[in-house]
């Protein structure tokens, strides 16, 4: 009859509920347990992806292929610093040379400091924006251990100083370049330099380009993520938001797309890898 049938629905629809309770609670058990972080990293990783544009906002004049690229998301001013301490490690050799790429308070200085300071070996080293005095220089550790050593023999000499450059006052002119030497600096010594796009037909034929860009996400767990930033947001340089940024790494050259190939491969960028679409 009608009354039976109806019956029989509702009977359904209830099993059909508490089962989806009762898989949801089995969800929850095992997502909650220490050993399956790395499952919950994931699928963060996996919800950021899916709320997060695609579209770039500051592209660097100079970038390569997407099968190239390695694009991270970092979530804090502090993991900044963190990625700029790693970059520093695998810059090892003279003439390396990274461009920076990224609108205001996208955390070009928060990386830069972290870069500088492992470079220097000195965690309390002051590193400012130089956007008025174009470079500002710093003499690295004599001694330091590095993530990648290129030199299978031990033979390359380790530069001796690191420059800080933003050329953004700069109109991209030869006549304008000629005051930082770059023809000795791009030879002998590592370089991170701010708003390449100025540096035109002097840009080093071997590279790392990285592009930072301000995601404006609403996540779940933002109140969290803005309590653990609190004491990294009071940067004098940039305007620090504590929203989560995107840094895609362009490697130019063998030597750079090893030693990025080596980080990837190693699993120092696991917590903030972003996997491109296919």
């Amino acid at each position: 009859s009608f009354t039976t049938m109806m019956m029989w629905r509702c009977c359904i629809k209830a099993v059909d509920t508490v089962s989806l309770l009762v898989l949801t609670f089995m969800m929850l058990s095992f997502l909650s347990h220490p050993a399956h972080a790395f499952v919950r990293s994931t699928m963060k990783r996996m919800l950021l992806r899916t709320t997060t544009p695609q579209q770039s906002s500051s592209v660097c004049l100079f970038s390569t292929s997407p099968a190239s690229q390695l694009q991270l998301l970092i979530p804090t001013p502090s993991d900044m610093e963190d990625l700029g301490a790693l970059l520093s490690q695998i810059s090892n050799r003279p003439g390396d040379t990274l461009l920076l790429d990224g609108d205001l308070g996208a955390g070009k200085t928060c990386l830069s400091r972290g870069f500088v300071q492992t470079l220097v070996g000195d965690d309390q080293q002051r590193v400012t924006s130089p956007t008025y005095l174009l470079c500002n220089s710093y003499t690295i550790a004599s001694s330091r251990d590095d993530v990648s050593d290129d030199d299978t023999n031990g033979a390359h000499q380790s530069p001796g100083t690191v420059h800080h450059m933003d050329l953004y006052r700069l109109s991209g002119k030869p006549d304008d370049l000629r005051p930082l030497n770059l023809d000795q600096v791009f030879t002998n010594d590592v370089s991170l330099i701010e708003w390449p796009q100025r540096l035109g037909s002097m840009v080093p034929t071997e590279r790392l380009e990285l592009t930072l860009e301000i995601q404006e996400l609403a996540l779940t767990d933002g109140a969290t993520r803005q309590e653990e930033s609190d004491d990294a947001c009071d940067d004098e340089d940039e305007e620090e938001d504590c929203m989560p940024r995107r840094v895609t790494l362009s490697p130019i050259g063998k030597r750079w797309e090893d030693r990025i190939t080596m980080i990837q491969e190693e699993g120092f960028v696991d917590d903030w890898i972003i996997l491109l679409e296919e």
